[in-house]
């Protein structure tokens, strides 16, 4: 009976686990997902809440180098300042506006320590602008405020380790790196800048935005914790439906 092919019989299949879902997300990635939107929410919130809780401390007009005074002046403080931008002290803060438009860095001459951060849209902004592009061989056709005068802003004072400010939102890597090329500031000493243009309304916009955003989240991830607690539920039915039969 030499070459006589003996049939092989399969084994019967065992069960080595309860076959997970293919169209369903992995449990332990919705609960992360979950978590992390709601961590998002209760941040805004938070963030919302103490801006409300937050007194605005108006100083009006006050000399520029008393801005150097944390006492007098700290930190969130609103202040109106006049003093004569250093035209040789100008720097450029680059970012994904379009054109030619950028933020820059003013220093003033009656305090070279405070910083000036002005955004695109304000009348020093043109002036300044203007002189860093013709500094850099680049002049503006347009006409622009002359940035040697005297000028009168208003602004919400910060620390320069304040890397990023809610309303203002200035980089603080970009006043660092600025203070130590222009003003000859080390990297662990500190600067104050002058948000130009920052409001207390600016900080109440900021509040009603951020509940906004919490609430909207919140939304979602209500929805993400119900859709995660009936999958995990829906799973554990199938689970003791698979070990019954």
């Amino acid at each position: 009976m030499a070459g006589r092919k003996v049939p092989i019989v399969p084994r019967e299949a065992t069960r080595t686990g309860f076959p997970p879902d293919p169209h369903q997300p992995r449990k332990g990635e919705m609960y992360v997902v979950s978590g992390v939107v709601t961590l998002l929410a209760v941040l805004l919130l938070w963030g919302g809440s103490s801006f409300d809780e937050e007194t605005a401390v108006v100083l009006g007009e006050v000399a520029p180098g008393k801005l150097l005074d944390r006492e007098a002046v700290p930190p969130g403080a609103f202040v109106t300042v006049k003093g004569r931008p250093d035209a040789e002290r100008v720097g450029p803060v680059y970012s994904r506006r379009p054109s030619r438009e950028f933020e820059v860095l003013v220093a003033l001459q009656e305090a070279p320590t405070v910083v000036l951060y002005v955004q695109p849209g304000h009348p020093l902004n043109d002036a300044a602008r203007a002189a860093a592009l013709a500094a850099a061989g680049h002049p503006e056709p347009e006409a622009a405020p002359a940035l040697d005068a005297e000028w009168t802003v208003t602004g919400r004072v910060y620390d320069s380790e304040s890397s990023v400010a809610p309303q203002a939102d200035f980089p603080g890597g970009a006043v660092q790196e600025f203070a130590a090329e222009k003003l000859g500031i080390k990297p662990e000493e500190n600067v104050r800048v002058l948000a130009v243009g920052v409001t207390p309304e600016d900080v109440r916009a900021s509040a009603r935005n951020a509940r906004r955003f919490s609430v909207g989240l919140g939304v979602v991830a209500a929805v993400l914790w119900v859709l995660t607690i009936w999958s995990t539920a829906r799973d554990r039915r199938r689970r003791l439906e698979w070990s019954r039969t």
